[in-house]
């Protein structure tokens, strides 16, 4: 009943959806994702088994030219029932999951050209007695699958990992590499049914290598394109959250400045009233002079941008009970523009205080800030207490809010100001405490 293309089928389609989660596993999942993979994984190798096959083409190679079209639409049907099964799993939109899609079935290529090539080269070295070797062809087709899957991962992955998402705008490039792929997939059944007719080892072996660099382009051209959307969505928001911080800054300046100015004669009148002689509940005004101090005790450094930053956060830890030390050389950083000065303290700060006031222990509240030169470095360093694990890529920290794609540029931001100013900055995590350090020449 069943002929030994059919297992081909399955084992295709199981190749196909190993490659496709490989790198949608990283991707957002739908709940009950366990149940979905399980659920869709065997509907997809149901589909495939039992997708019906002419006695004509139950061999894997056959001489009849129908069957370049009829493997054609086969696999291609392969390929829709493993898009169908993405969908199911993940919640994304479906140019992400062709995306996926197209790099499983690269990947299941990849390793279907190198495990041909290897049986090819036995018969070129002249021994095609290993050919029906069982466990030859099984050692040689488990390397081949091993290498494509293994090779492609740690090789692309990253470029997914970074964002926690696929984002594609340019549908032209991603059909590109669908059409090239399929006539990839067009050319290994024409190889196929020449092979059939009149086998030449030679031959064969010079269509496997290109099938293998084809596979190679593919996924240099798929991951190109993810990796350059990107670092666009990356600049873009780089430069439109440095804009805002400049203006936040001026705000903030006038803000504080005003305040300081009103809270400075509140406290004028307070001591005339204190020391008048009407009668004036003395302790209810000490209160009021004591609440309204805090902004009155403006930090002062040598720097009116670090001033306004750490007068501003500092009220913010007040308000959080968190207890922020300092000791800053603010005459060292003028070299700095003010943008810049509040955008890398204010994100440094931001994070810092977003770790710390997760923490309940209150002897762990608190955030430790030195500003100061080392000669001719200036020389920031950040340290706080953090909560769980970090996950560190490219040295530097994941966020660990769910919409990754939109979070996490504060610590891009801190690194791209620091190599504007051809500085080097550092971040590591070590029991329980969280180091931020960061050098710039002066």
């Amino acid at each position: 009943m069943f002929a030994r293309i059919h297992y081909i089928n399955l084992l295709v389609m199981a190749e196909v959806l190993l490659g496709e989660h490989l790198f949608a596993r990283l991707l957002t999942h739908r709940e009950n994702y366990v149940p979905r993979i399980i659920g869709s994984t065997l509907a997809c190798l149901a589909a495939a088994f039992l997708f019906p096959v002419p006695s004509a083409f139950s061999s894997i190679l056959s001489a009849s030219p129908a069957l370049i079209p009829y493997g054609t639409m086969m696999y291609l049907s392969i390929f829709a029932f493993s898009v169908a099964g993405l969908w199911i799993c993940y919640q994304e939109d479906m140019y992400s999951i062709l995306f996926c899609a197209l790099t499983g079935y690269t990947v299941h290529q990849l390793a279907s050209g190198l495990n041909d090539l290897g049986m090819q080269v036995t018969l070129l070295l002249g021994m095609p007695q290993l050919e029906n070797v069982f466990i030859f062809r099984a050692g040689i087709y488990l390397l081949s699958l091993a290498a494509a899957m293994a090779g492609s991962y740690a090789a692309l992955s990253g470029s997914i990992r970074k964002t926690g998402r696929i984002s594609i705008d340019n549908k032209k490039m991603l059909g590109l590499s669908g059409f090239i792929l399929l006539v990839e997939v067009v050319l290994g059944l024409v190889n196929m049914h020449a092979s059939s007719i009149e086998p030449r080892a030679d031959y064969q072996a010079l269509l496997y290598v290109y099938n293998i660099i084809a596979c190679i382009f593919i996924l240099w051209l798929l991951f190109g394109l993810l990796s350059n959307k990107r670092l666009e969505l990356e600049l873009a928001f780089l430069e439109q959250m440095l804009s805002e911080e400049k203006k936040q800054y001026q705000m903030s300046k006038e803000t504080i400045d005003i305040i300081n100015l009103k809270c400075h004669d509140l406290k004028h009148q307070i001591r005339r009233l204190r020391t008048g002689s009407e009668e004036v509940n003395k302790d209810a005004l000490r209160e009021i002079e004591n609440a309204v101090g805090i902004y009155d005790s403006a930090v002062r450094t040598g720097n009116d941008a670090l001033d306004v930053i750490l007068t501003e956060k500092s009220l913010l830890c007040e308000k959080e009970g968190i207890l922020l030390t300092c000791i800053a050389e603010g005459d060292k950083i003028g070299f700095l523009s003010p943008g810049d000065i509040y955008a890398l303290f204010g994100n440094a700060l931001d994070n810092a205080i977003d770790a710390v006031r997760r923490i309940k222990e209150v002897e762990l509240r608190s955030i430790s800030l030195q500003v100061r030169s080392r000669g001719r470095l200036l020389s920031i360093h950040v340290e706080n207490y953090c909560s769980g694990e970090l996950t560190f890529v490219d040295g530097l920290p994941m966020t660990d809010k769910e919409d990754t794609a939109y979070h996490g540029f504060g610590m891009r931001s801190m690194q791209l100001i620091t190599e504007k100013y051809d500085g080097h900055l550092t971040a590591t995590a070590e029991h329980g405490v969280f180091h931020l350090d960061i050098l710039i020449p002066m």
